[in-house]
C-alpha cells in the first residue's frame, strides 16, 4: 500500500469530534490557539498535561495544556524524499517516529532526530506500549497478528494485545487500509486499539492481554462507504483512556443540518467506563480534530480550526 493511501486514512482518522442531539447545554471554552493550521496530523502522543503532535510538513509541535503554550520545531536532518509517519511516547519520555516505512528513529523535543534504526520489514504503526513499542507491520496474511511489541532496537518482539488482521472481501489497497490500527493515549491501565470500520475497542494491558469493548450510541458506517469518502463517518476517531480508568471516546457523529461537509472533525463526544456502559455522550457545537486530555468531567480537545477548546461532560 502506498504511502499517499495510508496518509488518506490518517487525515480522515485525525479529523475528530464529538456529538448527541438534544443533549443538555454543553460548555464550550477556548482556551489558546490556534496551535496549528490546515495539515495533516501523522501521530500524536500524551504524557500527562503535555501533547506532541507529528505532522505531515515533518514537524512536532509540543503543547503545554496548564501553561497554555506550544511550541513547534522542524524535524531534521532528514533527506527531501524523507517523511515521519506516527508518534510513540516510552514511559522513559523517549519518543519515537517512522521515517518512511522501514526506519525507526528517536526524536527529541527541538525536533532532533537523534537515532535511526533500520527495519527488516515495511511497517504502518508506532504506538506508545509503556516500556515497550507496538508496532504494525504491514501484514495481509489473516489471520496474522495486528500489534507486535518490543523494544526500540531489539530484535526479538512478541505478538501483543488480541488482535487479528482480517480477511475482507475487498482489494488488497482497500483490506490494507480497512486493517490499519490506530491507538489511542491511556493514562489508566489498558490501551485502546481498534479498526477503522469498527464501533468496538480493544483493550489491551501491560501484559498484553486484551478483550473486545463494543460501544453503544457509535454510527455502523459499511465498508465500502467509508473507502469511498474523502472525510468518512468513522464510529471512533480518537480515544483516551483516563487515570480514573474512564473511556473518552471521539466519534464522528452526524454534522448539524446545513453544515458543510468539507468542514474537518467529527461531532461525537462520549464517555464510558470498562464495561462499555455509557456515562453520557454530546454533540459539539464545533468540529474538533483530537483528544489533548482529561481531567475528571472536563475535556480539552484539537478543535478543527487548531484551537484548543475545554468541554465538560
Amino acid at each position: 500500500m502506498s504511502m499517499d493511501v495510508i496518509r488518506s486514512i490518517v487525515l480522515a482518522a485525525a479529523v475528530a469530534g464529538c456529538a448527541r442531539h438534544g443533549s443538555p447545554a454543553l460548555s464550550w471554552e477556548v482556551k489558546f490557539g490556534p496551535v496549528l493550521g490546515n495539515e495533516l496530523i501523522v501521530g500524536h502522543a500524551i504524557a500527562g498535561r503535555t501533547a506532541w503532535l507529528t505532522m505531515g510538513g515533518d514537524a512536532i509541535i509540543q503543547v503545554d495544556l496548564d501553561s497554555a503554550r506550544f511550541t513547534r520545531a522542524a524535524l531534521h536532518p532528514l533527506h527531501p524524499d524523507e517523511h515521519v509517519w506516527g508518534l510513540a511516547r516510552t514511559n522513559a519520555g523517549e519518543m519515537w517516529t517512522l521515517i518512511g516505512r522501514t526506519t525507526l528513529a528517536q526524536i527529541e523535543d527541538d525536533g532532533g532526530i537523534v537515532r535511526r534504526i533500520a527495519l527488516d520489514e515495511p511497517h504502518v504503526g508506532v504506538f506508545g506500549g509503556g516500556k515497550e513499542l507496538v508496532f504494525q507491520i504491514m501484514n495481509l496474511h489473516p489471520p496474522a497478528a495486528a500489534l507486535e511489541a518490543g523494544p526500540p532496537g531489539g530484535a526479538t518482539r512478541h505478538s501483543w494485545s488480541g488482535m487479528r488482521i482480517r480477511d475482507l472481501p475487498f482489494t488488497r489497497g482497500a483490506v490494507a487500509a480497512l486493517n490499519l490500527v490506530s491507538c489511542g493515549a491511556t493514562a489508566g491501565a489498558v490501551m485502546p486499539c481498534w479498526f477503522p470500520d469498527q464501533p468496538s475497542l480493544t483493550l489491551t494491558d501491560r501484559s498484553g492481554a486484551s478483550r473486545d469493548l463494543t460501544l453503544d450510541g457509535l454510527p455502523v458506517v459499511a465498508p465500502e462507504l467509508l473507502l469511498a469518502s474523502d472525510n468518512p463517518r468513522r464510529p471512533i476517531r480518537d480515544v483516551l483512556v483516563s487515570g480514573a480508568n474512564a473511556v473518552w471516546v471521539l466519534g464522528s457523529g452526524e454534522s448539524p443540518a446545513g453544515e458543510a461537509s468539507a468542514r474537518p472533525g467529527g461531532w461525537l463526544l462520549a464517555r464510558y467506563d470498562l464495561d462499555g456502559r455509557l456515562f453520557r455522550r454530546v454533540q459539539l457545537p464545533e468540529p474538533a480534530r483530537l483528544i489533548l486530555g482529561v481531567r475528571d468531567d472536563t475535556c480539552l480537545l484539537l478543535a478543527w480550526d487548531g484551537r484548543v477548546v475545554e468541554v465538560r461532560l
